[in-house]
């Protein structure tokens, strides 16, 4: 009897400390608006050279929006069809985030001045683009690819890199 009720409080105590885990791994990048919206300002910060008085508006607007995201993200979630299509979901999620996106845009629009929103928009593409190339190798367990493909991919990357260290560094 002793052996059993210690057996699963061991059971239990794995499962909490895997979704603990879990829930750690997932925070990293996401986490609440406010989390997002300090490490958005925080990159336009280092790589556009924003002056203090560009700093609070950009730090208001990426406030802002990382709310509107949230929530429309939440709501999204929480009208999900479990037998729903999928695909037409995401494409809608999609569509909804890239409004915001463009939203956001054409308030550091009136801040930035033109060089910076040029920068901005060289690093978000850029970083768009990384992140379509881990949706081609699958993001659940999707091998890579061999050969040739992949070294002219980590070419890719390596110049993509540099170009984004040159605009830090401007």
């Amino acid at each position: 009897m002793k052996i059993t009720v210690k057996l699963i409080l061991l059971v239990a105590i794995l499962i909490v400390a895997s979704f603990s885990s879990l829930e750690a791994q997932r925070g990293g990048r996401g986490g609440n608006p406010e989390e997002t919206a300090e490490r958005q300002t925080q990159m336009m910060t280092d790589s556009l050279t924003l002056s203090t008085a560009q700093v609070k508006k950009v730090a208001e607007i990426n406030l802002k929006y990382a709310k509107l995201t949230s929530e429309s993200r939440k709501a999204a979630r929480e009208n999900m069809d479990p037998d729903g299509d999928r695909e037409a979901m995401r494409n809608s999620m999609r569509a909804m985030s890239q409004k915001i996106q463009a939203e956001r845009n054409d308030q550091l629009k009136v801040i930035l001045t033109s060089d910076q929103m040029t920068r901005l928009e060289k690093v978000e593409a850029n970083r768009n683009s990384r992140r379509g190339e881990r949706g081609e190798r699958g993001k659940r367990g999707g091998k890579k690819r061999k050969g040739k493909k992949n070294k002219e991919q980590k070419a890719e990357n390596k110049q993509q890199e540099q170009d984004e260290g040159e605009i830090e560094n401007n």
